[in-house]
């Protein structure tokens, strides 16, 4: 008589056995995989690229009808809409450094920290929003 004669067969049981513990495993490693992702995109830097995207398809448009004047064989003089002040103008850009609130980029720039909120709104930024090093904000003009 040898050894496998003198115990029972497990058969499929094991083998269920193993694969429920392997999914157990995968589905824990899910949930904890979703409960630690990062947020995504920060509101203040949509807000930013779609006012970029904006501006960029209204220049876009504005050359689009400067090439089909010139295939026409018009002259490519400036018209009142290429005329129009940029609604940007005037603006900067700043770099945010270590150490930077909106109170003191907003003390930099207008010599006056009270006007943070000028800074705050052009870029679509709350209280929620944290400023990262880097990231670049739209200034507009003081007045």
């Amino acid at each position: 008589m040898g050894y496998y004669d003198d115990h029972m067969d497990y058969g499929g049981r094991v083998l269920w056995g193993r694969v429920g513990v392997l999914g157990g495993a995968l589905v824990l490693m899910f949930l904890l995989g979703r409960c630690t992702a990062p947020d995504g995109v920060p509101p203040s830097e949509l807000a930013s690229a779609n006012a970029q995207i904006q501006q960029l398809e209204s220049r876009n448009a504005q050359l689009q009808e400067q090439i089909a004047a010139m295939s026409a064989g018009a002259t490519a003089e400036p018209t009142d809409t290429d005329e129009e002040a940029d609604p940007r103008e005037g603006w900067t850009t700043y770099t945010v450094k270590s150490g930077d609130t909106l109170i003191s980029i907003a003390q930099d720039v207008y010599g006056d920290g009270t006007k943070f909120n000028l800074i705050a709104d052009a870029n679509g930024i709350d209280k929620n929003n944290k400023l990262r090093v880097g990231q670049e904000l739209q200034i507009p003009p003081a007045d």
